[in-house]
């Protein structure tokens, strides 16, 4: 997985320089959740940021992949109000490479495509006190990503993005003879994405490429 990493990093570099792709740096506010854990709510805030590159296959179509430091997890506050008495945090960093098909519809591009994650490091914790739960993680992630492009101007968009995990958080357990679903706990954010394209992407505010 490593070595994919610095492979992807290596040849943003080499490719920068071709007019054919297209490079851009960005940054994401994200709101978490880890379903069936049993604290509902995208309550857990992170942040997201990265490089990508995306060429043209078709006239209004292109194909992007990024490389991206991820936060995700889970979170629940305190608030007597609503008779909730604990404090949990679950901290899971990931670096994230997004490999997406970029296309018009309904006057807007979205992109689409699966989201291959490394897991980095990890923090779990109840009411201050930490519960090391290393070996319970999957090192490896597979998710699916969904976001949709708004113009600011000719090198700056705006994106709403959707990223869900296929793959559960945790490992089965040793001697399940369940699926790989039925361990639960799946990733679900969404997020508003700023990115900053080193030449102008040739994405129209129609939905269509300009040319």
């Amino acid at each position: 997985m490593r070595k994919l990493f610095l492979f992807l990093l290596f040849s943003s570099f080499i490719i920068k320089g071709q007019k054919v792709f297209t490079n851009s740096l960005h940054g994401d506010l994200t709101f978490n959740q880890v379903q069936g854990d049993g604290y509902a709510g995208y309550n857990h805030i992170g942040f997201q940021f990265g490089f990508g590159t995306m060429f043209k296959v078709a006239e209004n179509h292109r194909i992007g992949f990024e490389i991206n430091y991820s936060q995700r997890g889970s979170r629940q506050r305190i608030n007597l109000k609503k008779f909730v008495t604990n404090d949990f945090k679950l901290y899971l960093n990931y670096i994230d490479v997004p490999v997406f098909y970029i296309f018009p519809k309904w006057g807007i591009h979205f992109e689409l495509g699966p989201v291959f994650s490394y897991l980095v490091n990890n923090t779990n914790s109840m009411n201050g006190v930490e519960i090391d739960l290393t070996n319970a993680y999957n090192n490896l992630e597979l998710g699916a990503l969904l976001s949709a492009n708004f113009k600011i101007s000719d090198a700056l968009y705006l994106k709403i993005r959707a990223n869900n995990s296929i793959t559960g958080v945790f490992k089965t357990p040793a001697g399940s003879t369940g699926y790989f679903w039925e361990t639960g706990s799946f990733h679900s954010g969404l997020g508003v994405n700023l990115t900053y394209y080193f030449s102008k992407p040739n994405i129209g505010d129609s939905g269509t490429l300009e040319l």
